[in-house]
């Protein structure tokens, strides 16, 4: 029999807080016959409690004083224990006794002391008393893994109610009321530190994946011997030496086409500034870019061009967590959370020249690929097709880069996703082409010579950058040569992967990694290109054997030693080093 006793504590000393006096008043409201039984400083000293609790007192941790009270009041008085957080939404009635139960991190259902009823000398009560007796006091440790343990450890049991009961609040902090929910636990977590509470807060907006790969790194961290501590701590160093770097050189000077967006926003061609060699705001205007991704840039071009830099910088900071994120979704993930290999791969990408010179130049790279792989993870995970179309469309910003990627849509037979993102840029095109008073096609065209115009001599790996190193005056019909060789080999990778897959086909990784190498090899692309070499090493890292072992030497060689030499003293080889490194990486990933 549970008597009608709501347990509480209240220590300290303090005023109630709002939040208390509106859960006290709840309890009057559904729980009216039930006695309220608030226990202070003085009833928890006058109790004769365990070093534990002196230690807790001492430390002036209150909620871990009130972990021994709850159960030493149960034990004595019997009743149901709350704290002061929890708010009824429904009458209370408790006829056995129970814990409530919450979402767990790694899945599954815990215990959650915060709501607790127990019977007057309860066997459950008594072991945790003898619990505490011996338990030295450690912050780190909850009231709930303490009495799941203890449990555990000598073969009593406790109903768990389910979560929605009382803790209806999830991990990402979406409620989840039903018909069945009597109380909502509100989490206040006075007892945390100022590092949880953040952990809490970035979690319930959106970021519960990143909190759990830090958590899990602090975990590894914590178990390492003291040389591999320092070799954490040495990759730790280098990798904010490098974001920090990357990020000042996009203050000093960014180059994300503002001016093209400004000069749309006001009703004017942009290419055709460029064409004519006029300046904008003191800016050249070198609008490589086709108009409907330039779209994606047209809030950009209301600020001052200044405030647009700054802002950019730190939006590609943002990509680059977006982008790192949906990685480790994608393919970095365990039963448990985030595959520890993550933490390499988000050490050699973020220490890589490519990401940062990226960051320097204000590319776009890091845009795409973030929307990019958002796009292929809402595939994966089955949202609604307008969704991925969505995104995929964002995702074509850079299109010499991600568009050949998204053949790995057509490998999925992702047929309405795919025409959702071409419906979105023909429409942007058009509203621009009226907008600005020309002609839609005459607006791509002028974009393309624009870009013909700027990089005459092609990228730093594909047949036309190749046929510029060796001195050939006209590349192009190597370009067109190099786009027909390599446009035809993604089409038909594509054509093969998509008759011969399978109904669940485990090569999504390898799919975007042969894509990646490809599209370096067709298209016009800069060292800063490079980041999309990020799908290979990903491969590598988490398939680290045989070739693989190959392939994640030349990615390192190339993207981490050649690359930085070339930057320092100047190769003068670093084109058909290059071109060939990426032909080896094809042959590693087709093996």
């Amino acid at each position: 029999m549970i008597p009608k006793i709501i347990h509480c504590c209240w220590f300290g000393g303090e005023p109630k807080t709002p939040l208390v006096e509106r859960c006290l008043a709840s309890w009057r409201k559904f729980a009216p016959d039930f006695d309220i039984r608030e226990w202070g400083l003085d009833d928890l000293l006058a109790m004769s409690p365990p070093q534990f609790v002196a230690d807790a007192v001492k430390a002036r941790k209150w909620a871990f004083a009130a972990d021994w009270l709850r159960f030493a009041a149960l034990y004595a008085e019997g009743g149901v224990y709350f704290d002061t957080d929890v708010e009824l939404v429904a009458p209370l009635e408790a006829y056995n006794e129970f814990v409530a139960g919450q979402c767990l991190p790694g899945g599954g259902i815990g215990m959650e002391p915060a709501v607790m009823a127990l019977e007057k000398g309860s066997p459950v009560a008594a072991a945790m008393l003898e619990h505490y007796v011996k338990a030295v006091f450690d912050a780190s440790q909850t009231v709930g893994e303490r009495l799941a343990e203890t449990l555990g450890r000598i073969g009593l049991s406790l109903a768990v109610l389910p979560p929605e009961a009382f803790c209806p609040i999830g991990l990402d902090g979406t409620m989840h009321v039903t018909d069945r929910t009597i109380g909502i636990h509100r989490c206040a977590m006075s007892w945390c530190t100022w590092r949880r509470r953040l952990a809490r807060w970035l979690s319930w907006h959106g970021m519960r994946g990143a909190v759990d790969m830090l958590l899990e790194f602090r975990c590894l961290f914590s178990r390492c011997g003291w040389l591999a501590r320092l070799a954490i701590a040495a990759a730790v160093f280098l990798t904010a030496a490098s974001v920090v770097k990357g990020f000042l050189n996009g203050l000093e000077w960014v180059d994300f086409h503002w001016e093209s967006a400004a000069l749309l926003l006001r009703g004017e061609n942009p290419y055709r500034w460029f064409l004519e060699g006029r300046y904008y705001d003191g800016v050249v205007v070198d609008a490589t870019q086709v108009p409907s991704t330039i779209a994606f840039l047209l809030p950009f071009g209301l600020l001052p061009h200044g405030v647009a830099n700054v802002l950019w910088d730190v939006c590609n900071l943002g990509f680059t967590c977006m982008f790192l994120l949906f990685m480790g979704r994608l393919f970095f993930r365990r039963g448990d959370g985030v595959s520890l290999v993550f933490w390499a791969f988000v050490v050699l990408f973020l220490c890589g020249v490519p990401w940062r010179v990226g960051m320097g130049c204000g590319q776009h790279a890091m845009f795409s690929l973030a929307f990019f792989t958002a796009a292929v993870w809402a595939m994966e995970r089955r949202k609604h097709w307008l969704l991925v179309g969505a995104l995929l469309s964002a995702g074509l910003f850079k299109y010499t880069m991600t568009v050949p990627l998204a053949f790995v849509f057509v490998i999925r037979r992702q047929w309405r996703a795919l025409a959702a993102a071409v419906a979105i840029h023909f429409a942007l095109t058009v509203v621009l082409g009226l907008w600005t008073g020309t002609d839609p096609l005459t607006l791509v065209r002028q974009s393309m010579e624009v870009g013909v115009k700027l990089n005459p001599s092609g990228g730093d790996a594909d047949l036309a950058g190749l046929a510029s190193w060796f001195g050939v005056a006209d590349v192009w019909p190597w370009a067109k040569a190099g786009y027909v060789v390599f446009g035809l080999a993604i089409v038909g990778y594509s054509a093969m992967r998509f008759l011969g897959r399978s109904q669940k086909d485990p090569s999504l990784l390898l799919d975007l990694s042969v894509l990646a190498v490809l599209a370096n090899l067709v298209c016009y692309h800069r060292c800063y290109d490079l980041v999309s070499l990020a799908f290979p090493l990903a491969l590598c890292l988490t398939r680290s054997s045989g070739i693989r072992k190959v392939l994640l030497c030349v990615l390192v060689v190339n993207v981490f030693f050649l690359l930085r030499i070339d930057f320092a003293v100047g190769l003068g080889f670093y084109n058909p080093v290059n071109f060939t490194l990426h032909l080896l990486t094809l042959l590693c990933l087709l093996k």
